[in-house]
């Protein structure tokens, strides 16, 4: 009997169409030239990849759910489609959005009724799912949907089941569809996040009967993020090998959201098919396939340039004619980067032939047919990721409020002035929202930023100027796919400074300038032309004021209004809601708080809110002639507000514990996951507890977040600071101390994993504001660690004196204030050995290195991992001051004790054999030096995979011993090897791949191919010159390296119209004009670039 082959499950994934486009389409732009795209794209790739097992639609088929023109018009775009792609409308799934709800019929008669009580509390939606009179008042909205729907595959939905699940067929294994309805709230423009939700009921109902080892294809319109019980779901599908499908997302092309957490969910964006928007829109879609090997993604996007569809923005113009996708471009996730749940399945996944099924179970071609095939051969051409620096982005961290926010149209107007036609300065056109706090300045700055965002092509880039600038940068870089994960944040850092300080048409704002110095680094440079928008408490030189005074008494009137959702038709509400604004003298913090617990608390009327408010705000006036003495009159009226929200806050006391710890820390926002951790709370009830706190305004949500499973929470300053006044953090000590014996543990699991580096870096201010906590409160132990673990950032993004100077410091801390822990103290002086090799001082970073394997001797034993550290780090020291042998005999024990303790396939050891490898070379025994690399090799590639960045790594050392042997033909191999995988996985715009490709070239030199090796040489200079501008050492070295080449050919004409050139783009180099002097003058450059070998210098094994 023969074994049948799996090969894969693949899917289109179009969400967003928008057909019809309501009374505003002669505006639009021209959706069937989109649309009609989209069928040819389609048939192109499906030629490639052969044709989809199912085509996914997540929402918003229609613009206004119009039966009479838009579903016809849909449903004839879906028939060509599946016409040209061969599949019958049966391998069609759909879910509906927003736009498929017919808002008229939602609003009529008993509809509107339903629906408003719905409205004002979303979460009665587990109510409406319970109750079949109620369901059938509000479903006509669905109608017309539901009608067009029946055409295709998905199970028709009801009243009585507003979702459908369906079992489909797959040579993978199990697999299953399930369509949530997360239109069920929708019906007018409040569609906003705090309105939507899915209802428990609607979750559990549809995972019954959904086998545990069953594959889940979940399809819903709008974000998890999106919906109030949005966590609900991410929890129920934890654990379970899944896909989260969704759409709703306008702004970006499609997009994998690729979890952190091994159980965390895997989500897929596909981008919005027709933007609700002009030409400008991003008009995108996606191909999704999953085979053993991972996942593969395929984002298709508008290119309006070509007026066609694209895979990625690296391809040069010249490649992007007509309609054709390479099979190398796309995003790769090796199961290894899956969540577990799913890598499980697809380890588990045989060739067995599908089961047998209901009758609604979809068959046909590739993975859903179980056609018996041979596995694809692997692309010729290198596998290219998409990262590239030109992406343009947008980060707006919080939603904007609209038609919420009252009087500030005036001052949007001025900024919109200032900054297309007002004056520019030296850094380029600026404005300023000023204002003291509570003013509404942020929240302007977001409402500009949501505004315009479509009139910036290069993208909107937000800063928080009061937080850790180069960990934003880093998060920045990412989120926006300028660099890899999987890069090293130095160069992480490198790129996304120098995007931000050379980039235009953008927008960039600056939140909460305290000083014009902490974001300097960041400012415009050389002919870059951003517009600048800060917010601050003071004028800034440079930034055009744009003044933000407190609310007049109507604009008060009116915020409060329609922050709390309540009429004032009665003469005696009008009169009591003018005592509130009265008291709160035009504040709008203030007056959203007191909006949002007169929205919650129904059973309070205005009269006695205003009551309560005057009662706290005499109490609170009294007390800033004592406690609250530094308090100004706008935070004792905060004070008085916040204090009436005590009687829901005692109702909840997990609420309380977390507001106070918000409010003891950074003033940036926390991730649900650390602040659950601090508090020793992982459950639903602190989801509940965020939800009640956010629904009081007393917290804000961010949006966008790089990780959108780890929702974030802020409070806004002068809430902290009142909070912080009513729970001094002196009256009870030791209540902290388990949160700093957490935080430390959370900080040091963390330390040294790139893939936990992104958490890291998110919550740093939090880590810093608690460090000095725990010093004011004597906790001296905690003060040391936690100041030990700040040095970690700046040492992975290469700022070595800056991590130097921080375990410095906690080193002499802990000296000085007598703390008795052998273990920090060994890991302060370790560490202190690192970045004292980093800059130099090999001889004494020898010393501390030497004390911390003393201690570790001492305390953990010889055969401990932490030991073994000691012994590589002593090794190297003693390798960088000339002592190679000796070095080696260090290395060699440290070998040994890893793989005794951690065994022979262990990223640690193959780490250990690639630094005894290279000290080898260094003592010029390269045959024994190319044993060492090539096991390393070998482990790396059985622990990693084939690609991944240490595997590209070791075939470049292995490269370098093959060159150093003169084996060249071997030695370029090996380079092109791991070239391939840098292009994989890094993406062709990264410093990392520029110089496997400047190995590359010396390597083809020696081979004597001077041509080619030109090529590479020149292509490994123009990406440094992309990512990490000219006056960058890498950029210099390189331009050396090219035109010593040229030199040796002969070449000096061409050598000084290539340096010529250059100085055109950069007139000020002056690495340029001495070279431009060497070649007129006759004289060789010095040559600064790296000999073929390692790509990066041997690393510590991490611990």
């Amino acid at each position: 009997m023969s074994v049948r082959v799996a090969r894969n499950l693949t899917w289109i994934h179009l969400s967003d169409l928008h057909f019809g486009h309501g009374k505003e389409a002669t505006t639009r732009f021209d959706q069937k030239l989109v649309a009609d795209a989209i069928i040819h794209d389609a048939v192109t790739v499906a030629g490639e990849l052969g044709p989809p097992d199912v085509v996914f639609v997540t929402g918003d088929i229609a613009f206004s759910a119009s039966a009479d023109k838009e579903y016809p018009t849909a449903k004839e775009w879906l028939d060509k489609l599946l016409a040209a792609l061969k599949l019958g409308p049966e391998r069609v799934l759909l879910v509906p959005g927003n736009h498929d709800v017919d808002r008229k019929k939602a609003q009529e008669g008993p509809s509107r009724l339903v629906h408003k009580g719905l409205r004002s509390n979303p979460d009665e939606v587990n109510g409406l799912l319970e109750k079949a009179d109620e369901m059938e008042v509000v479903w006509p909205k669905l109608a017309a949907y539901q009608n067009f729907a029946k055409a295709f595959g998905a199970p028709e939905i009801t009243p009585a089941i507003p979702f459908w699940t369906k079992q489909l067929s797959s040579d993978l294994g199990p697999v299953e569809a399930i369509g949530l309805n997360t239109a069920l709230l929708s019906f007018d423009n409040g569609d906003s996040r705090e309105n939507l939700a899915l209802g428990l009921g609607q979750l559990l109902r549809a995972l019954e009967g959904v086998k545990s080892d069953a594959l889940l294809f979940v399809l819903q319109h709008h974000p998890p993020g999106w919906l109030r019980d949005g966590k609900d779901l991410l929890a129920l599908l934890k654990g379970r090998p899944h896909l989260l499908l969704y759409g709703h997302v306008h702004d970006q092309h499609g997009f994998v959201t690729l979890p952190l957490d091994s159980r965390a969910n895997l989500e897929l964006v596909a981008g919005a098919g027709h933007q609700d928007a002009k030409e400008e829109g991003n008009h995108a879609y996606a191909w999704g396939r999953l085979n053993r090997d991972g996942l593969e993604y395929y984002p298709r996007a508008w290119l309006k340039r070509e007026l066609k569809l694209w895979a990625q923005q690296i391809l040069p113009p010249e490649d992007q004619k007509g309609y054709s996708l390479k099979l190398g471009e796309f995003v790769r996730f090796p199961r290894a980067k899956l969540p577990d749940a799913l890598d499980r399945w697809l380890a588990n996944s045989t060739a067995h032939a599908p089961s047998a099924s209901t009758a609604d179970s979809i068959t046909g071609p590739a993975a859903f047919s179980g056609a018996i095939a041979e596995p694809a051969p692997a692309p010729a051409a290198p596998v290219v990721a998409t990262f590239d620096p030109a992406n343009a982005y947008v980060s707006i961290p919080f939603r904007a409020k609209g038609d919420q926010v009252v009087g500030r149209a005036d001052a949007l107007k001025k900024v919109r002035e200032q900054l297309v036609k007002g004056r520019r300065t030296a850094i380029g056109q600026t404005a300023a929202f000023v204002g003291l706090g509570g003013l509404g300045k942020t929240q302007l700055a977001v409402e500009y930023a949501h505004t315009y965002k479509d009139q910036y092509p290069g993208g909107v880039y937000w800063f928080n100027a009061d937080a850790d600038l180069h960990a934003q940068l880093t998060r920045l870089a990412w989120a926006a796919r300028w660099v890899s994960p999987a890069a090293e944040p130095r160069v992480v850092l490198e790129i996304a400074t120098h995007q931000i300080r050379n980039r235009s048409n953008c927008l960039i704002v600056f939140d909460n300038v305290e000083n014009l110095a902490a974001i300097e680094f960041l400012l415009p440079e050389g002919s870059a032309t951003p517009h600048l928008l800060i917010t601050s408490r003071v004028s800034q030189v440079g930034f055009d004021p744009v003044p933000i005074d407190p609310l007049t008494e109507v604009e008060s009137l009116e915020m409060l209004r329609r922050e709390s959702g309540r009429s004032l038709d009665k003469p005696s509400d009008h009169e009591a809601a003018l005592r509130i604004v009265k008291q709160l003298e035009g504040l709008p913090l203030a007056l959203e708080l007191a909006g949002a617990y007169l929205r919650r608390a129904h059973g309070v009327s205005w009269m006695s809110y205003a009551d309560l408010l005057e009662s706290e705000g005499v109490k609170a006036r009294g007390l800033r002639d004592g406690p609250l003495s530094s308090f100004t009159k706008h935070n004792a009226d905060l004070y008085a507000t916040l204090r009436i929200h005590k009687s829901i806050l005692d109702d909840s006391p997990l609420l309380g514990e977390a507001l106070d710890l918000l409010a003891w820390s950074g003033a940036t926002s926390m991730g649900r996951e650390l602040l659950g951790y601090l508090l020793g709370r992982e459950s639903a009830a602190l989801d509940v507890a965020l939800g009640e706190a956010e629904t009081l305004r007393i917290l804000k949500q961010e949006q966008g977040s790089v990780d959108p499973s780890n929702a974030r929470f802020q409070m806004h300053r002068l809430v902290r600071e009142v909070r912080q006044a009513e729970v001094p953090l002196a009256r009870e000590p030791a209540r902290w101390l388990g949160v700093l014996e957490r935080l430390g543990n959370w900080f040091q699991d963390r330390r040294d994993n790139f893939a936990h580096l992104s958490f890291y870096e998110a919550e740093l201010d939090h880590l810093e504001v608690w460090q000095k906590h725990a010093a004011r409160m004597g906790y001296m132990r905690d003060a040391v660690r936690l100041l030990w673990l700040r040095a970690y950032p700046p040492y992975y993004r290469g700022q070595y004196r800056q991590a130097h100077d921080t375990v410095k410091s906690a080193l002499a801390l802990f000296e000085g204030s007598a703390v008795i822990d052998p273990k920090l103290e060994a890991y302060l002086r370790n560490d202190w050995g690192r970045t004292l090799n980093e800059l130099g001082d090999h001889r004494k970073a020898l010393e501390y290195h030497q004390q911390a394997l003393d201690i570790r001797r001492d305390v953990l034993g010889e055969t401990h991992p932490d030991t073994a550290e000691s012994l590589n780090n002593v090794g190297h020291s003693l390798g960088e001051t000339g002592n190679h042998r000796t070095a080696l005999e260090y290395q060699k024990k440290a070998l040994e004790i890893y793989r005794k303790v951690l065994g022979e396939t262990h990223p640690n050891t193959a780490t250990s054999l690639s630094n005894i490898g290279g000290w080898l070379g260094k003592c010029g025994e390269h045959e024994e030096a190319l044993e060492y690399q090539l096991r390393a090799l070998d482990i790396h590639r059985e622990v990693h995979g084939e690609a991944h960045p240490d595997t590209a790594l070791s075939l470049n050392n292995v490269g370098g011993s093959f060159g150093e042997l003169r084996e060249y033909q071997n030695a370029i191999d090996y380079h092109q090897k791991g070239l391939s995988i840098q292009l994989q996985v890094l993406g062709e715009n990264h410093p990392d791949t520029a110089t496997s490709l400047l190995n590359v070239g010396m390597t083809l030199q020696k081979l004597g191919n001077p041509v080619q090796a030109l090529k590479h040489l020149k292509m490994g200079l123009s990406i440094r010159q992309e990512t990490l501008g000219d006056r960058h050492p890498d950029t210099q070295h390189s331009w050396e390296n090219v035109v010593r080449l040229l030199l040796r050919q002969r070449k000096k004409a061409d050598a000084l119209a290539l340096v010529e050139n250059d100085l055109k783009k950069f007139p000020h180099n002056p690495t340029l004009k001495r070279l431009k002097q060497e070649i007129l003058g006759r004289r060789s450059a010095k040559v600064h670039g790296k000999t073929p070998g390692p790509t990066k210098k041997a690393k510590s094994p991490k611990r």
